[in-house]
């Protein structure tokens, strides 16, 4: 019977242990609270309007006008968005198990012990992140070097050759 009791204390004490860390941590609550208020600002706020804008007829200049559930009839009507629909479940099939199971089996390999020339993998892997950005920075500058870069800068145009 002991032990009934003392599972049903647990409950009751969980939340005063919450509130104390709260009050322990409160600075630390302080410094991440500016993610949480501009996730409410932009991201919470911007899915509730899309929302509300889709039970309206709105061009984004004349007023709104209540259309109801139209907008979804029309779009369960539409042939585009179900091939829209299904491209995404293959992209979602086939892209995102490739781009997240080889990179983490690559994590693997690289990161074990008994694998021989880690380093040299491990600079083969990680090389062409910084080639590509390099590279790119040399185009631009290609692109825009005075005298003989193939764009020239005025103050109100570009102009390429």
């Amino acid at each position: 019977m002991n032990v009934a009791v003392e599972r049903s204390r647990p409950a009751s004490r969980a939340r005063f242990t919450v509130w104390k860390a709260v009050r322990k941590n409160w600075a630390a609550y302080v410094f991440i609270s500016p993610f949480y208020m501009l996730f409410s600002i932009f991201g919470l706020f911007s899915l509730v309007f899309s929302l509300y804008v889709s039970f309206h007829r709105w061009d984004g200049l004349t007023p709104m006008r209540w259309w109801g559930i139209k907008n979804y009839v029309e779009l369960f009507q539409d042939e585009v968005f179900f091939t829209a629909v299904k491209n995404t479940f293959l992209l979602l099939l086939f892209d995102f198990p490739l781009k997240v199971v080889t990179p983490l089996i690559l994590a693997i390999l690289l990161n074990n012990r008994l694998v021989k020339f880690r380093g040299f993998f491990s600079h083969g892997v990680l090389s062409p992140r910084s080639y590509l950005g390099r590279g790119g920075g040399n185009r631009l500058q290609l692109l825009f070097q005075p005298g003989y870069g193939h764009c020239k800068l005025y103050p109100l145009k570009v102009r390429c050759a």
